[in-house]
């Protein structure tokens, strides 16, 4: 058990200085803009992992279906995740097919993305356009160009 909380805590010191921006970028994205994602700041549109926090916290709650509805994909992350403490902390060894096991969640999770731009979009949250977004501020045809593609 020490060797698996060492090696925890010798990855927290690795990445120590990019857990500290990620603070401070919370911090900035909520008192400017009210929101965490840069691709909704930026475009108003959802990305691929919009949602994936509010499942992650359902799912660690044992609400399969609401975690489900936020972001189908958590599903692969969580087992990625399992996947890899297993290699990393327990056996302490590298995580086997890292690459290639990465590669699938991340194919799925842009097809599941892709999924729920034609059908969801923006009908349901987290999948939602938000219109004070950065482009919308800036160019005023930009609304006009999405609302040809979505509905919104």
């Amino acid at each position: 058990m020490k060797k698996i909380w060492g090696r925890i805590w010798e990855d927290l010191k690795d990445i120590r200085w990019v857990i500290l921006s990620l603070c401070l970028y919370w911090l900035a994205a909520r008192i400017w803009f009210h929101n965490f994602c840069p691709m909704v700041i930026l475009t108003g549109l959802p990305c691929p992992g919009c949602g994936m926090t509010r499942a992650a916290l359902k799912l660690a709650t044992f609400q399969f279906a609401a975690a489900w509805n936020y972001n189908p994909a958590i599903y692969l992350w969580a087992l990625w995740g399992i996947h890899a403490v297993r290699y990393r902390y327990i056996k302490g060894e590298r995580i086997a097919h890292k690459n290639l096991t990465l590669g699938v969640v991340l194919v799925v999770t842009l097809a599941v993305y892709c999924y729920r731009m034609a059908v969801v979009f923006p009908a349901e949250v987290p999948m939602a356009y938000r219109y004070d977004n950065f482009l919308a501020n800036l160019f005023p045809g930009y609304k006009i160009l999405l609302k040809k593609i979505w509905p919104l």
